[in-house]
């Protein structure tokens, strides 16, 4: 057709058709112009004078759309093709308007080689023509060429805004690419942009949002759908799903009705709706929708699955037969639930066989189920009597979950169950023998009851409320003769639940542990008259309680009875016997006894303790041997230190007893005894200085001394050794301590002056300086510090502190950053500059900081409610409730978390909750005058008004300058029509704050109901001043 109306050369024209050829050439995958501007879609999106706007080479129909493009009558194609043909030709230059028109009649035609010639030089000589590009684009989606076609809508949109149709094409594209889907909802907002009111933009957009896992921005989108189309089911769809996934399930059946409605065959919606009916126990209902689903899509197995499970006590049998179509239809991983839940069916029928086999083939599907295996292990232990195949369950049902407590006290049991099977052979002579209950060379007696001890101790570890679980680790502990460890664990059941049954052993236990003494004497003694007593471990307790009750001769009667009728000689009773002679000073017998008792267990280290303390006292310096034999037996052992200590002392060995009271007080750092026997040597050697550090920590122990006397103390040590540096900052602190700044100052400045590098000192009198206000020398002083030792952390963070509080924050963050480049757990420094950082409004950042102080210290509340405000700043109300919580959890008594909380609720209009933490922080804090302020607004929400009035005279007594207060007050005056007092209250505003004008349009209201109307024309004068 070219070479009828264009005359070349013939070399010419084979040129022509090779670049033609390079031109177009037929696009092989994707059918890319009908995926963007399929018939149907512009026909449900565009009106018709957007269609004739933006036309495509498909529309149906005369050429007229073109003409109105161009402003001209259309006549015959052939015919204006020929006669633009003309027009080209006899021009000496190129017309784009000819070109360009010529190319889209041309691709009308079809002829799209031809078509793409003529578009490419009509913008090549006018490339900002939006319809040579936009009909150029539709050819280069006919080549699957989308980079090229993207760049020309990119061309038209850089120039018209309001062009709808390469928003469309552009988004359409992107949407189909996959890859670029942020850009495909850039487009689409574009759209809405340009047409709000329609839903086809929201409606894509929030399926992009939806594949991106955008769900907040999806589910807007999604409600903006159902609100300009109500008849959309996949908005619908969405609300549903969503409500039914927070568990909202009346919403969730709404929303699944209407979806019902408008599309009755919707198998998917009689599903859900059935399983949220189910969660309201409206079981008639649910089976009634799940009836239906199933015959909708009667080749789904979770249909099958649901009901089944729907079935399972109202008919057990039918649950069977449902959950055996369901893996029927689907046995493989994604149905794993179907076996399992048919299992448990079987196993209340009590056919443990079939269940066996349906939990093997869970475990097969997934070996993570740990449910399955305990299931498992249990029904080995009771009803097949396989033990170690029970304990494999057991032990694999713990690997996969191990936070499970059931599955530790399974095996627990088991391992009970084991030792006596182990005994019993044992006891019979067979324990060498091979039988299909016991491993060969796996355990030792012992081994069995320490395993489920320590199967029960995890369990606690996970409950530690449940008393049960003290009892049965108790009980097991009796049984290894370990009866300090079960005493501990009876008394704490007791005090979980005093009304628990006990033995009168596990009652004495407890009343040991409760040191009632006395009470374990007079029931023993009632005891003894109604029953004969062979037990050697009660007797051996009772002898204890006589000797705390200074009956000693009592407890050696006792302990020759437990020695009567006790197996085994038990060194424990021997131990006990010495003791009773050491009370009475019989030193030589008690020794005897404990010679004994060694003799029995040479590895007693508190025997050789106790038989050296006896050679000491009888004046043979042996006894410090075994002392040291104590010491190696046990090196933590705190009383032998410090006996040998005091030996050292007595015998003039000063620098041995100081090494001995160094180790004592690394067990017991808050030992008096340790820290006076240390100074007394300190004292001996002429150490006075170390002297009277100790003997100021022992006064600083000893709660009987009062602040006063400690200072005196301290004035008189430091008179007395006027070149220790550290005495003069002890003095220091202690004086901030108790108030005295002044003072504290010039003992800090005479540290330094003592001693110019010792670092305490200038901390210490910066923080002095810091806490009244004097932040210049507070400042030098940090300075100071951190040219003397550039890697002091704590000098950094004080630093950083102290510009905070002169608002200079972006240099308190770089302190701050300083201090955690010196030190990255350095958790003040990440605290500090969090709040930086959520001040300067840089909220990722602070949340960043907060996050990593909480990994480093997990434990501390303050931390958690400083995330909270920060995760409340970025508007995430759940995780800011979730921290106030947790901080609550961590510390009960932590006012201001309770304090946050209560906001948090407040602003979510909870008045009932919010009224709740705000009197918790109040419990806590009673002088909280923020705290009062708003509980008396929550109160006047509740229509509580007295209250509220309470609240806020108390707030006002507070704090008498606070402006909230007064206004607020001045509002409920009002509400409640008591005008004088709100004008009092609106006055006392204006005098605080004279410029507020809301204050000066209320007080001029409640004039004007006063009927001073002079005084209220004055004042709504004056609003309407101050907010110009």
């Amino acid at each position: 057709m070219a070479s009828s109306y264009i005359s070349i050369s013939p070399g010419k024209q084979a040129e022509k058709k090779r670049e033609e050829k390079a031109l177009y050439n037929e696009p092989v995958g994707p059918n890319w112009y009908e995926l963007v501007h399929q018939t149907d879609k512009r026909a449900r999106v565009f009106t018709p004078n957007e269609r004739a706007r933006y036309p495509t080479f498909n529309d149906t129909g005369p050429l007229e759309e073109l003409a109105q493009i161009e402003g001209e009558q259309a006549v015959d194609p052939l015919g204006e093709i020929e006669k633009l043909t003309a027009l080209i030709m006899s021009s000496n230059l190129p017309i784009p308007a000819f070109l360009r028109r010529r190319g889209i009649l041309l691709g009308r035609m079809g002829r799209y080689d031809e078509s793409m010639s003529d578009l490419m030089k009509a913008v090549q000589f006018d490339p900002f023509n939006s319809d040579a590009l936009w009909h150029r684009h539709q050819l280069y989606l006919r080549l699957a060429d989308t980079d090229r076609a993207l760049k020309d809508l990119d061309a038209i949109t850089d120039t018209n805004k309001q062009h709808f149709g390469a928003f469309l094409a552009k988004a359409r594209i992107y949407e189909e690419l996959t890859t670029h889907i942020k850009m495909a909802i850039v487009n689409y907002s574009q759209i809405i942009r340009l047409k709000p009111d329609e839903a086809e933009g929201y409606y894509h957009r929030a399926c992009l949002f939806e594949s991106e896992n955008e769900m907040v921005y999806a589910n807007e989108d999604f409600r903006m759908v159902r609100q300009l189309d109500p008849t959309n089911e996949h908005a619908i769809h969405n609300l549903a799903v969503y409500s039914f996934q927070r568990q909202l399930w009346d919403d969730a059946i709404q929303a699944f009705a209407k979806l019902i409605k408008l599309n009755p065959e919707n198998g998917q919606a009689y599903l859900y709706r059935g399983r949220a009916n189910a969660y309201l126990a409206k079981w008639d209902e649910s089976l009634r929708d799940l009836t239906v689903a199933i015959q909708l899509a009667p080749d789904r197995a979770d249909v099958f699955f649901y009901r089944g499970c729907l079935l399972r006590e109202r008919n057990r049998r039918k649950a069977i037969e449902d959950l055996s179509v369901s893996v029927l239809l689907d046995d493989g991983p994604t149905n794993t639930d179907a076996f399992y839940q048919r299992a448990m069916l079987y196993y209340k029928l009590k056919k443990y066989d079939l269940a066996l086999i349906d939990y093997h083939t869970v475990v097969e599907l997934d070996p993570t189920k740990a449910s399955a295996w305990l299931n498992m292990g249990i029904i080995y232990m009771r009803f097949f009597n396989e033990h170690y195949r029970a304990l494999d369950c057991f032990d694999k049902s713990i690997q996969h979950d191990p936070i499970q407590i059931r599955s530790f006290l399974c095996r627990g049991d088991l391992l009970q169950i084991l030792h006596s099977d182990y005994s019993e052979d044992f006891a019979s002579g067979n324990s060498d023998k091979k039988s299909k209950k016991a491993k060969p060379n796996s355990f030792s007696i012992l081994s069995f009851l320490d395993r489920a001890i320590r199967d029960y101790s995890k369990a606690i570890h996970l409950c530690p409320s449940d008393h049960l679980l003290y009892l049965y680790r108790g009980r097991l502990l009796l049984k290894q003769g370990k009866i300090k460890e079960a005493t501990y664990d009876f008394y704490s059941a007791f005090e979980l639940n005093p009304e628990i049954a006990q033995t009168f052993m596990q009652r004495a236990l407890v009343l040991s542990f409760q040191r009632k003494y006395l009470q374990i004497i007079d029931e023993f003694n009632q005891r003894i008259k109604l029953e004969k007593i062979e037990d050697s471990s009660l007797y051996l307790l009772v002898a204890k309680a006589r000797i705390k009750c200074d009956d000693n001769e009592g407890a050696i009667r006792d302990l020759a009875k437990a020695l009567e009728f006790s197996r085994i000689k038990d060194p424990q009773i021997y131990l006990q016997k010495g003791i009773c002679f050491v009370n009475i000073k019989d030193w030589s017998n008690a020794a005897a006894e404990f010679t004994t008792c060694i003799n029995l267990d040479p590895q007693f280290a508190k025997a050789f303790y106790h038989r050296g303390v006896c050679k000491l006292h009888e004046g043979n310096g042996k006894g410090v041997a075994d002392l040291d034999s104590a010491l190696k037996l046990d090196p933590k052992f705190f009383e032998a230190y410090l006996s040998r200590a005091s030996y050292h002392h007595s015998r003039s060995f000063f620098a041995e007893g100081i090494e001995d009271c160094n180790n004592a007080l690394k067990l017991e750092p808050t030992s008096i005894r340790a820290h006076l026997l240390r100074g007394a040597c300190n004292c001996k050697i002429h150490q006075y200085g170390l002297a009277i550090v100790d003997f100021t920590k022992a006064i600083q122990l000893d709660k009987v001394r009062d602040a006063e006397n400690a200072l005196l103390d301290l004035y008189a040590a430091r008179d007395n050794f006027p070149g220790d540096a550290r005495l003069h900052g002890l003095l220091a602190l202690c004086l901030q301590k108790v108030g005295r700044t002044e003072e504290s100052l010039e003992a800090f400045t005479s540290s330094i002056r003592v001693n110019q590098t010792l670092i305490e000192a200038y901390l210490g009198r910066g923080n002095v300086f810091s806490s009244i206000g004097r932040c210049r020398e507070a400042k030098r002083d940090y300075a100071r510090v951190i040219h003397l030792y550039p890697t002091c952390t704590e000098a950094y963070v004080n630093m950083a502190y102290t510009l905070q509080m002169e608002a200079k924050y972006q240099r308190s963050w770089h302190f701050f950053s300083r201090a955690i480049a010196v030190n990255p757990l350095c958790t003040p420094a990440l605290e500090g500059r969090a709040v930086i950082n959520h001040i300067m409004k840089n909220y990722f950042g602070a949340l960043m900081d907060i996050c990593k102080a909480i990994e480093i210290d997990p434990g501390n509340a303050e931390y958690f409610t400083n995330r909270a405000v920060v995760h409340n700043s970025l508007g995430d109300k759940v995780n800011a409730l979730n921290d106030n919580k947790h901080a609550i959890k961590l510390d009960p008594q932590y006012a201001l978390a309770y304090f946050n909380l209560a906001n948090l609720y407040f602003a979510q209009a909870r008045w009932d909750l919010a009224l709740q933490y705000y009197n918790k922080a109040l419990e806590f804090d009673p002088d909280d005058d923020a705290a009062i302020l708003n509980r008396g607004l929550t109160r006047a929400q509740l229509k509580d008004s007295t209250g509220a009035l309470d609240d806020l005279n108390v707030a006002c007594m507070l704090n008498p300058n606070s402006i909230e207060v007064y206004f607020n007050r001045a509002q409920l005056h009002q509400k409640l029509e008591q005008y004088e007092a709100a004008d009092a209250d609106y006055s006392m505003v204006l005098r605080l704050s004279p410029s507020d004008s809301d204050s000066y349009k209320h007080r001029g209201e409640v004039r004007g109901k006063k009927g001073q109307i002079v005084e209220s024309m004055q004042d709504y004068a004056l609003n309407v001043v101050n907010e110009k």
